[in-house]
């Protein structure tokens, strides 16, 4: 699935996969609303996105028809979610999933600013770094929310211990808030822009459509992306990539 460049012959193709626009099925709606929010308990621990009959467990010991065939339909799937679905704070029935989980879960503006800020590996949130630079997340946490981060007698960045536990609880709920995406975030069957590279690309939910002028600017930069292509190596193109894929789905 990893790609490795863009098509020498014309500036303006990739050898991308996904083409623009990709067509969302309402059977690929019914299943992304039947997969799962589930945590994965390694280093900090973060949720993911598994299909139905798949946990954190079993995706290491499927076949791999299984797990192509799931990255298959989750990427474009879950591209098309982070870039066009609606999300708004307010209280939803989500399904269960594992024992003692709620059934019910109240998402707040905060939760939703901490969603946008997550940091995505594929289908899961990075259980390093949850929130994109630190291992110490609830400081990242804290700095996303606009609360007070002070300094240590080292130099690192530190917050109160009560703020430090309160956000490690946030971060647990986010498997929830995840759920309730999953199950409630507005998106229909249609045609939309994904991008061209999929889960390569710097991804997370935005929460609210992107724009027109941003996909504007994302392809005008992708066409030059593949001029540059002719002259330049893959992993000179890496940080523009990147970069551009970031504008793509940064916050409004």
């Amino acid at each position: 699935f990893t790609q490795t460049g863009f098509a020498a012959t014309e500036p303006d193709m990739m050898i991308y996969p996904y083409p623009d626009p990709y067509e969302l099925t309402p059977d690929d709606i019914a299943w992304f609303r039947s997969c799962r929010s589930l945590w994965i308990d390694a280093e900090a621990g973060a949720p993911g996105i598994f299909g139905p009959g798949l946990e954190p467990e079993t995706m290491r010991s499927v076949s791999g028809a299984v797990y192509k065939g799931f990255q298959r339909r989750m990427e474009p799937i879950q591209c098309a979610a982070f870039l066009h679905a609606t999300f708004r704070p307010g209280r939803y029935a989500i399904s269960g999933g594992e024992t003692g989980a709620p059934t019910v879960v109240e998402v707040t503006e905060t939760d939703i600013t901490l969603l946008k800020r997550t940091s995505w590996r594929a289908f899961t949130i990075d259980s390093k770094r949850p929130y994109r630079d630190l291992n110490n997340y609830p400081v990242e946490m804290a700095q996303a929310l606009g609360l007070q981060v002070s300094k240590d007698d080292q130099g690192y960045a530190t917050i109160d211990p009560k703020l430090d536990q309160e956000l490690r609880a946030l971060h647990k709920k986010s498997q929830f808030v995840l759920q309730a995406y999953i199950e409630h975030a507005e998106l229909s069957s249609g045609h939309w822009l994904i991008p061209f590279n999929g889960w390569d690309a710097i991804i997370s939910p935005r929460c609210r459509p992107v724009g027109q002028a941003a996909i504007d600017r994302y392809k005008a930069a992708m066409v030059v992306l593949a001029e540059r292509a002719r002259n330049e190596t893959a992993v000179e193109l890496v940080v523009p990539l990147i970069n551009t894929s970031a504008e793509l789905f940064a916050s409004p």
